[in-house]
């Protein structure tokens, strides 16, 4: 990971994804982050594959630091747990199809 952040242009925005904060990969980054110096090396942790979409999609002209708390906000917002979701659903179609059976009788 050092060779390649030394190898390339200083202009160059280099981001690095990890998977857990407090990992081994994660740690081995920040610690090249502190010590390299380099404000265009971005290091962001817990990634998910909605936030790696956003990042590789991302113009190359745009100023990156800036779009990377928006990207974080979003992929985070996209995180359901679906099970909640699909409870809620089903739980409005029950309610619907009530509300359709009373209608019916209702119409005779």
């Amino acid at each position: 990971m050092e060779k390649f952040i030394e190898e390339t242009p200083r202009e160059d925005e280099i981001v690095i994804l990890t998977d857990l904060f407090g990992g081994s990969v994660n740690n081995d980054a920040s610690m090249l982050f502190r010590d390299l110096k380099r404000e265009n090396l971005h290091i962001i942790t817990g990634v998910n594959l909605a936030l790696a979409l956003e990042l590789l999609l991302y113009p190359d002209n745009e100023p990156l630091a800036q779009a990377i708390e928006a990207m974080i906000e979003q992929a985070r917002d996209g995180m359901k747990y679906v099970n909640t979701y699909m409870e809620e659903i089903i739980a409005r179609s029950e309610l619907a199809t009530e509300q359709d059976d009373e209608d019916f009788f209702d119409s005779l």
